[in-house]
Order: C-alpha cells, then structure tokens, then sequence
C-alpha cells in the first residue's frame, strides 16, 4: 500500500513540474525585439484607453462581459511583457531569516 501511494505522488510531481514547464515556453516576450515590444505596448494601452472612454451604460450585458473579458486578457499581456521579479512574503520572511543566522 505504501508502494502505491508513493508511486502515486511521485507521478503527481511530475505531473505538476511537467506543466509549469510547458506554461512557462508559451508566452516569451525576450524573443522579442524592444521596437516590436515598445509598439504592443502602445497599442495596448490605447485599447485600454478606448474602451475606458466608452459610455458603458449603453452596452449590453453580453458586450460589458466581452469588454471586462478582453481588459482582464490586456492587463496579463502587458504584466508579462513588463517581466519583473516578485518576491511573495514568506520567500522574504525565509530569506530574512537566514541572513539573521548567517549573520
């Protein structure tokens, strides 16, 4: 039994790293040249600026969804063209940790 439920969780790793992995490839802004990305950028923030022009009370129900859809879809495009390194409270907590006892 104990066989089993570790072959199960070994498989469930490797299943988890497996598809970081292939997420990770998808989207690589680096490839990219700074004109292209400066360009995309421009473009997607005057999108942005567009639809917050809008009178959103003229819309359908079906349009606002669209619209909220397609601004959440422009804020993640232009997070990972910016790149940046995020740093999450525990990794600081852990880090400060271990400077206090090396120092």
């Amino acid at each position: 039994m104990k066989r089993i439920v570790l072959i199960m969780c070994f498989g469930l790793i490797f299943i988890i790293f497996n598809s970081t992995i292939s997420l990770a490839d998808e989207s690589n802004p680096i490839s990219k040249s700074k004109s292209e990305i400066v360009i995309r950028t421009e473009i997607l923030n005057d999108r942005l600026s567009q639809i917050n022009s809008l009178d959103k009370s003229l819309l359908s129900i079906e349009n606002k969804k669209e619209l909220r859809i397609e601004v959440r879809t422009i804020n993640k495009e232009l997070k990972s063209i910016n790149g940046g390194i995020y740093i999450s409270a525990g990794a600081i907590i852990i880090i400060l940790l271990l400077l206090i006892i090396i120092i």
